[in-house]
């Protein structure tokens, strides 16, 4: 009677572990025609993907006098590599207020900044985007959305939102001097 053994290789989890049995020491003949082997598996850094932020890249704002509003613009990059696909997944922004700093700063309100004109281009990656609605940066708001990535499937590709940030200071705010400009922080946050 001759038996016949072949290697199985199992792919698991998110796709970056493998699985590979190799019948050894650990393997035993049983009567009733079953076997039981042990298994091993290595796990390497990095291997099961990744989806993350790349880049924020906004511009300044500069004051031109007559006009009470002021736009630059924003890019925000989502790199995925070998990774499995999410059902729904989205990138928000929300900014802090705008201060001069100091004891006694001069503040500008995070509802005078707002996003707008989300435009999405992906190159390689999956799924259907959503462009974000406008709207003031003082909560959360959406840039993009992306739904419909396949959970069995791995996705390598970016994802490059460029959109307006709008800042209109209200009226009586205080020119800050060369030497303690406006800042604030700008938080963008991928959830998946």
């Amino acid at each position: 009677m001759r038996r016949r053994l072949s290697g199985v290789l199992l792919a698991l989890g998110m796709g970056g572990a493998l699985v590979a049995f190799t019948p050894g020491t650990g393997f035993a003949a049983t009567a009733s025609g079953t076997s039981t082997a042990t298994l091993s598996a290595t796990l390497t850094a990095g291997s099961i993907g990744t989806r993350a932020i790349q880049s924020v890249s906004p511009g300044s704002f500069t004051s031109i006098l007559g006009n009470t509003t002021m736009t630059s613009p924003l890019g925000v990059v989502v790199a995925e590599a070998a990774i499995a696909g999410d059902a729904n997944w989205y990138v928000t922004g929300q900014v802090s207020q705008f201060s001069t700093g100091g004891t006694t700063p001069n503040i500008i309100p995070a509802s005078a900044l707002a996003n707008s004109g989300n435009a999405t281009t992906v190159v390689g990656g999956g799924g259907t985007i959503a462009e974000g609605a406008a709207g003031a940066l003082d909560a959360a708001q959406t840039f993009f959305t992306n739904t419909g990535e396949l959970t069995g499937t791995l996705y390598t590709g970016t994802y490059t939102n460029s959109s307006t940030l709008t800042l209109t200071p209200p009226n009586g705010t205080v020119a800050a001097g060369a030497t303690s400009p406006y800042t604030a922080t700008l938080t963008v946050t991928l959830f998946t």
